[in-house]
């Protein structure tokens, strides 16, 4: 009888990068009290130390909200390293910011008598509208932009955004200097120049995007729930998160949640760390109450999928209750002036084939044992493969800019048809007119035009005059930048 344990094996083994990701199921584990979550725990044991993992009993935590910051925030379970990965953990910068907006209800300022957000005195937080409030949020947020970089972890993570970055501009700017090459002599900085202007301002304005969160903040813009307004400054867009309810609020963190993993996950046309993850994370969840934080979280994750599309690239493992097995599908009637609506509602989900998400098994009989070794070599061949196409972007272009350089020298400043011998350029005798037939010996390899004019190539060791009397005068006729032959 097939392990259960290659069976989760298989589900968290990502394919090849030619391959599409396949969406992930919700494993929902059933069974007598304690057994459901005891046979959860002990499928998940053999991948904690390997993949992305965070794990949630019933009752941990009291609200979405504290449940969420736990699995994503700034030190979340999800956001750990994964030793022996050979990759940085996955981030969650949309999640961190919808955490922090939502904190801000709950932080009030000291002087908060002295607020007037609609019209009533004290009010915390103040109207979106109030242009008091904007002021005070806009604050807030660079205070927390530039708080999120201090530490040693924090410091390491802008490391991180800044080598993803070198890995696209240094290859864009040694484009630039090979695009710039054929500049004249005179001007032969100029390449070099631009290369390094390109490659540094590139590396600096997509890490600085990075670190700030601008670089996603954008899919504010484009998602659903409590969706960014066009042109709406991030200021007055987080005093309207913190004015939200807390349903929108858990809607918005289950969306940004998935979105924060499929990021991690997608196959950038840069290069991203993406590329190389090999294995899916996973997450355990405990539930045995309607309404408690951790089945809050399934019913929101189920329902934000179908409704947009998108399953999230992570294995969920959930030990529940009989009761809360079975998806729970609301069919209210609606009035018939709305059946337009409801028309085009359904042929969205008709389109987006979202799966059903719930695979429910039974906790009985005998558990599986949890001394199941992973087979790694896949995943961590993949990261090295990834690793070794990043040191090919960044050592690639210095060793071909080292070598151009030299090349450059070695004829005289990049022209191709004269050598430098001797502290000299030798390789091209210009005549008023025609060359003697025998002067040189050889290919002739650049004829002048019908005008007299002659322009021929001497390689080194060939093409040596036979008498003095056909030496052409010192000096006559050389192109500029070249020594006397």
């Amino acid at each position: 009888m097939a392990d259960p344990h290659d069976a989760i094996e298989q589900l968290v083994r990502r394919p090849w990068f030619w391959r599409a990701d396949q969406p992930l199921p919700i494993i929902v584990v059933t069974g007598p009290d304690g057994g459901a979550a005891e046979a959860a725990a002990r499928l998940a044991a053999p991948f904690q130390d390997v993949v992305p993992h965070a794990s949630a009993d019933s009752g941990e935590y009291a609200t979405l909200y504290d449940l969420v910051a736990a699995l994503a925030g700034e030190h979340g379970q999800l956001g750990k390293p994964v030793p022996g990965s050979f990759l940085p953990p996955p981030r969650f910068p949309l999640v961190q910011f919808v955490l922090w907006a939502r904190r801000q209800r709950d932080d009030r300022p000291a002087d908060d008598d002295a607020w007037d957000g609609a019209g009533a005195a004290g009010r915390w937080p103040p109207a979106p509208h109030s242009r008091t409030g904007q002021d005070e949020f806009k604050e807030r947020v660079k205070a927390w932009r530039r708080a999120r970089f201090g530490g040693d972890r924090n410091r390491r993570t802008a490391a991180d955004f800044i080598g993803r970055a070198a890995t696209t501009w240094v290859p864009l700017g040694t484009l630039a200097v090979w695009l710039a090459g054929g500049a004249s002599d005179l001007v032969g900085l100029i390449p070099w120049a631009l290369g390094i202007l390109v490659a540094l301002s590139g590396t600096a304005l997509q890490a600085v995007l990075s670190i700030r969160g601008s670089f996603f903040n954008g899919w504010f813009r484009r998602q659903p729930y409590l969706t960014r307004r066009r042109f709406e400054r991030l200021p007055r867009y987080a005093l309207r998160l913190a004015n939200a309810s807390d349903d929108e609020i858990d809607r918005l963190l289950i969306h940004a949640f998935c979105q924060d993993l499929r990021q991690a996950y997608q196959r950038w046309i840069i290069p991203w760390p993406s590329w190389g993850r090999g294995l899916y994370g996973m997450l355990v969840l405990e539930a045995r109450r309607s309404g408690e934080a951790t089945e809050r979280f399934l019913r929101i994750l189920e329902e934000t999928t179908e409704e947009t599309g998108l399953p999230a690239p992570i294995l969920v493992i959930a030990a529940l209750p009989d009761e809360l097995k079975d998806e729970r599908r609301s069919a209210a009637p609606a009035d018939l002036a709305r059946l337009p609506a409801l028309v085009e509602g359904w042929r969205g989900k008709v389109r987006r084939r979202v799966p059903r998400l719930r695979m429910v098994v039974a906790a009985g009989g005998h558990l599986p044992d949890a001394d199941h070794r992973p087979r790694l070599l896949r995943s961590r061949l993949r990261a090295i493969a990834y690793w070794s196409a990043v040191a090919l972007l960044v050592v690639g272009p210095a060793v071909w800019a080292v070598q151009n350089q030299r090349d450059r020298l070695a004829h005289c400043g990049g022209l191709d048809f004269a050598e430098r011998i001797d502290g000299e350029c030798v390789g091209v005798v210009n005549a008023d007119g025609p060359a003697p037939g025998d002067l040189f010996t050889g290919d002739v390899t650049r004829a002048g035009d019908g005008a007299g004019h002659r322009q021929r190539r001497c390689h080194q060791g060939r093409g040596r005059p036979r008498g003095r009397d056909h030496e052409p005068a010192p000096g006559r006729g050389l192109p500029r930048g070249a020594g006397r032959p």
